[in-house]
């Protein structure tokens, strides 16, 4: 998670682009598998940590 924080942070992507964003690449990256539609962690738990970690 951080590494993709880290990836928008560099990208100068604000808190709103980042959350809009950060979806897609945890899907990318096997935090999530689509497929089964379960989530290792609920997608909004994983886009607040995010954020206060983005801050």
């Amino acid at each position: 998670m951080q590494s993709l924080i880290d990836a928008c942070k560099e990208e100068n992507m604000t808190a709103r682009e980042m959350r809009a964003f950060l979806p897609s690449a945890i899907i990318a990256t096997g935090q999530q598998n689509p497929e089964s539609g379960l989530l290792s962690k609920p997608m909004n738990e994983l886009l607040d940590r995010a954020e206060e970690l983005f801050d």
